[in-house]
């Protein structure tokens, strides 16, 4: 048997690596030197992340105890010390939890006690911020607050003044629990997925199936957790000099000089944070051409932006996964063949296509049915062409949400020894399988016999000149639910009085009079800027639209 397929742990390919490229660069990381005004960067190959990772991994054991399968909170600021805390745990058989940095301290440390850790891992400055309130939220959870002094060395050198013991990890099982990653929360309350070994091995095979991921390459990725792929691929991470808490905060020329410096060929971001960056690139008439893969994940990318991509990154195969926190990567489509095949229909309200199912992964669609679904009905699967609720399932599939009974029966669906998903999501398949999705199930708004989907019903309004984004709502009026969409307008066209509001309405009025699928919407918003979750700064937050519009009084111009 070929050494690596007999890996259950995935954090073992480090070991792998380091013996096999030794002086590779594996980590590259930005320090600002104010002094000079300029961002220097520290090297790291993949020997000394590996003997780093294996010295962490004996301090966490020697000094603070930690044994296979103890639960460790991380509150790590997203780079060099996340990657090596979350190497360093697994290769240990400990368990990292792993919460949106973003979000608030309430909403963390909600999500922190439903997880039930024996430990609290910082570092660096949120070390003050979560110290100075943890004895109101759990004052019995154990704290560790480690400070890295490899930062300022070339040079490896010990994290901690300890002697640097080898220990003997032990050799997990494919069942045993590897991670617990928490949701965004974008329809409702973050929910930790617990991760066993098997799912991580699963993801990896996929993406080496999938995506031209070969051993070498150099990757920025905007959004941290999916930086940690790349030491396992054999693949250099350049992290990006960004505020990941802030990610809308993203300056877009240091991403680019980034990429230039060190020749970036791959990239996984947010379409929100790439059209950034093609923004400035167009502004400054840059291209990128070393770019040769691109990922677009977290929300449906829009048509223009897309465009705009194809144009400053020529040399790029650029991809738009389908997926969830559950369940990754379901789907997959290239840019090329949404923008010569598939434009026309996602700008006339058919959906989003996401492309075939990844390898090893099957994908139904289902009556939309709600509460819980104890065994799988063969009658509740629909036809190609109806829309319905997406379940998913395959090796990556996880079977469970850590510590909340109730939700995973709300989501998982058993036949027999295979267990479906529940995305969340509705959609179809048409004739030749590919997936379209129309929206979250929460988001669509059913009025009498019509359902507004989303991604059917947006995309008509984006065609006013206008109109940055929108987002379809619900309104409450009379006992009866009334359509209506939230306009965030492009910048230097909010209407600040009322004749230019008065216009802008009528003029979205009689756009959505000249489509069926939008006659029946009258009513109009206007917001500066839609309000989107922390993990993305993608996903639009409909709901809380809805609350906050829903008591607003109608203008019936």
């Amino acid at each position: 048997m070929d050494r690596e397929e007999s890996i259950s742990n995935i954090a073992d390919y480090l070991a792998i690596n380091a013996k096999k490229m030794p002086d590779r660069t594996a980590l590259l990381m930005p320090k600002r030197r104010f002094s000079i005004g300029k961002t220097c960067w520290i090297k790291k190959t993949f020997q000394e992340l590996h003997e780093e990772v294996e010295e962490l991994m004996g301090i966490f054991n020697e000094r603070f105890h930690i044994s296979p399968q103890h639960r460790v909170l991380l509150v790590i600021r997203p780079g060099y010390e996340l990657i090596t805390s979350v190497f360093a745990l697994m290769r240990l058989g400990a368990i990292p939890i792993v919460i949106d940095s973003g979000m608030s301290l309430r909403q963390f440390f909600a999500c922190a006690r439903k997880s039930t850790p024996d430990f609290l891992l910082g570092t660096g400055a949120l070390r003050w911020r979560f110290a100075l309130l943890k004895p109101f939220f759990m004052p019995e959870l154990r704290t560790i607050w480690l400070t890295y002094s490899s930062y300022r060395s070339k040079k490896h050198t010990h994290l901690l003044n300890i002697s640097s013991h080898k220990i003997s990890p032990p050799t997990p099982q494919a069942d045993d629990p590897a991670a617990i990653l928490f949701t965004s929360g974008s329809t409702g309350t973050a929910k930790g997925v617990l991760y066993r070994h098997r799912h991580f091995t699963a993801q990896l095979k996929a993406l080496k199936d999938n995506y031209p991921l070969q051993e070498g390459g150099v990757d920025i990725s905007l959004l941290p957790i999916f930086s940690l792929f790349n030491p396992i691929l054999g693949r250099t991470t350049v992290l990006p000099e960004m505020n990941a808490m802030k990610p809308s905060q993203l300056q877009a020329k240091k991403i680019i000089k980034a990429i230039q410096t060190h020749h970036v060929t791959s990239s996984f971001g947010a379409p929100v944070l790439w059209r950034k960056i093609a923004l400035y690139c167009r502004q400054q008439s840059i291209q990128l051409p070393d770019i040769r893969f691109l990922f677009l994940a977290g929300v449906s990318c829009d048509i223009p932006t897309l465009e705009l991509l194809r144009s400053i990154i020529p040399n790029a195969d650029i991809h738009t996964p389908y997926g969830a926190t559950e369940a990754l990567p379901i789907a997959d489509i290239r840019c090329d063949e949404i923008l010569f095949k598939w434009k026309i229909f996602q700008e006339n309200g058919v959906g989003t296509c996401v492309g075939k199912p990844v390898t090893d992964t099957k994908i139904r669609i289902i009556k939309p049915i709600e509460g819980t679904i104890s065994s799988w009905n063969p009658s509740w699967e629909l036809s190609t062409g109806y829309i319905g609720e997406i379940i998913v399932s395959g090796p990556m599939v996880t079977e469970t949400y850590d510590h909340e009974i109730e939700k995973t029966r709300m989501a998982k669906i058993y036949d027999g020894a295979v267990v479906w998903h529940r995305t969340g999501d509705m959609g179809f398949l048409d004739q030749q399988g590919r997936l379209w999705f129309c929206g979250r199930k929460a988001e669509c708004i059913a009025v009498d016999d019509t359902i507004f989907y989303p991604d059917c019903t947006e995309p008509f309004f984006l065609k006013h000149p206008h109109v940055a984004r929108c987002a379809l709502i619900g309104l409450h009026r009379k006992k009866q639910l009334v359509p209506a969409i939230v306009i965030q307008p492009k910048r230097g066209h909010y209407p600040l009085w009322s004749f230019s509001r008065y216009r802008f309405i009528k003029e979205l009025r009689a756009l959505a009079q000249r489509y069926e699928k939008t006659s029946l919407i009258q009513n109009f918003f206007f917001c500066r800027k839609l309000p989107v979750d922390v993990r993305h700064n993608a996903k639009i937050h409909r709901l809380a639209l809805g609350q906050k519009y829903g008591r607003r009084t109608l203008l019936n111009f």
